[in-house]
């Protein structure tokens, strides 16, 4: 979707698809591995299983390559949170870099949110209680009033501590049924802390 970003090739697809799998075995997300592996230089990170690891070289070539991969929205969580969004405020809280907002313009949605916590931007990352804060007074809402949806497990987890409802995303299907009270035309409260 991205004009000025390079397509990866079939070998880097392939050796991200491995790393990829590498790191969900290991319980982290890819871009951490990636940058683990960076910052190690050559060197045991304290707890990455041997099984994640790989060189230096390969970290750095990986890392290039998904930098430069295309960007892309999935559809149908776009389209459910612009639904959401016109019955509440909508944050999207990311662990981003200072290019957000280009990628976000690339993809067309610039104005997808009605406000937007980056860690590059405010100094904090999520699991980081701060970041919640953030997130929840940007919203103009308690924490208990926010839902707070997330891939990564640790990130869910810590919303939940401090009040949110925690969803943990795995599947547009998970985004669908923690908001169908608000798509279904029913008022009621977010009862679920965690799902």
């Amino acid at each position: 979707m991205c004009a000025t970003r390079r397509r990866l090739t079939r070998e880097e697809r392939e050796a991200l698809g491995s790393l990829g799998e590498r790191a969900a075995e290991a319980g982290i997300g890819l871009r951490t591995l990636v940058r683990a592996h960076l910052s190690a230089a050559q060197r045991m990170r304290p707890g990455l299983p041997q099984s994640a690891q790989v060189s230096q070289a390969q970290a750095r070539e990986l890392g290039m390559a998904l930098a430069q991969a295309p960007f892309w929205a999935d559809e149908v969580v776009v389209a459910l949170l612009r639904r959401v969004r016109a019955h509440m405020p909508l944050v999207l809280v990311t662990n981003a870099t200072l290019e957000l907002e280009n990628d976000l313009a690339s993809l067309g949605l610039e104005d997808f949110a009605d406000h937007v916590v980056s860690s590059a931007r405010v100094g904090v990352a999520k699991p980081d209680r701060k970041i919640y804060e953030i997130a929840a007074e940007r919203a103009g809402v308690a924490m208990d009033r926010c839902l707070f949806v997330d891939d990564r497990r640790e990130n869910v987890d810590a919303a939940a501590a401090l009040g949110m409802t925690g969803v943990h995303y795995r599947e547009s299907e998970d985004l669908r049924e923690s908001v169908s009270f608000l798509l279904d035309g029913q008022v009621g409260y977010l009862t679920h802390r965690q799902h």
